[in-house]
């Protein structure tokens, strides 16, 4: 096993190999299942080895000393990460815990590329060549954060449809929930997103389509936007979608507006609204709230 061939010792003198097999990360996981383990032990499994004079235990451990809870993650880009870690003069990372004032590097430019026919192009970090070596942490170097980018990247996804699914007709806001909570996650700031959907409520697209970002904590959506997008689709009708990061899911008066005046453009032009859905976090309760369900406008 990976964990054993480490040489380096732990900090309280033994070896990694040394440890016995029911305390070890894998091992661990496997007999009691992933939530047991600590953040460390999980990264510990995802980096797999160390380096001389740092086991791959410690070198978790630093990682979450030095960056902080993971769930911060979501916020940073993997060229981000990459530059902060291992250059000495690359840029420091930008602060978005405020969730209410910041939105993701890697969300903003994902909006951007939604919105773009033009191929992708690379991350702004990504050209080692512009910094010079000074590693935060020995031996976290392009390989264990790929493998780190890879598992966040699975993680979104087991929250997104299958293909056999996307053919089913959206009939519970639970549906739009589920696709949504990855991609609103990725978001400090708040979004707004439409499903096109055919004449049996089927999505025309692969997913929801992010139309805007808020300005601070809010987002602003015109009727006309929207509704363009949807004739050029040729859609028969609209689910709306917007994130609340802060996890309360309650509408202001300023949704419920909004949302009122969407209904009333979408009706003009024979493109119904179907349904508003606010989504929050999946950990809070509720997580979601669709204002058609709660009878907050007049469908």
């Amino acid at each position: 096993m990976a964990d054993g061939n480490i040489a380096e010792r732990k900090r309280d003198g033994r070896k990694i190999k040394d440890i016995p097999d029911d305390q070890r990360p894998r091992e661990r996981l496997l007999k009691y299942g992933p939530k047991v383990l600590t953040d460390e032990e999980l990264l510990a499994i995802l980096f797999r080895t160390g380096v001389r004079g740092c086991n791959v235990h410690e070198m978790s451990r630093k990682f979450v000393e030095e960056f902080g809870p993971i769930w911060r993650l979501r916020r940073y880009a993997p060229d981000e990460l990459y530059a902060w870690l291992n250059h000495a003069d690359a840029p420091a990372l930008p602060n978005r815990d405020d969730e209410s004032d910041e939105v993701s590097y890697y969300g903003e430019r994902d909006a951007a590329e939604r919105l773009s026919e033009d191929p992708p192009e690379p991350l702004p970090y990504a050209d080692a060549r512009r910094y010079r070596r000074g590693p935060r942490i020995s031996g976290l170097g392009p390989d264990k954060l790929a493998t780190l980018a890879a598992a966040l990247e699975l993680g979104a996804r087991i929250y997104r449809l299958k293909p056999s699914e996307l053919a089913k007709p959206i009939a519970r806001p639970s549906q739009i929930a589920q696709l949504m909570f990855a991609e609103s996650s990725r978001y400090a700031r708040e979004g707004f997103w439409v499903i096109y959907v055919d004449r049996k409520r089927r999505m025309i697209m692969d997913g929801p389509e992010l139309i805007t970002l808020g300005v601070r904590a809010h987002t602003v959506i015109e009727p006309a936007v929207l509704f363009r997008r949807a004739v050029m689709l040729d859609a028969h009708g609209v689910f709306v979608v917007h994130n609340h990061p802060s996890g309360d899911v309650r509408p202001s008066d300023e949704d419920i507006g909004v949302t009122q005046r969407l209904i009333n453009a979408g009706r003009m032009i024979g493109i119904p609204v179907l349904d508003h859905v606010i989504v929050g976090r999946p950990e809070t309760m509720p997580p979601y709230l669709s204002l058609r369900e709660r009878e907050y406008c007049s469908f």
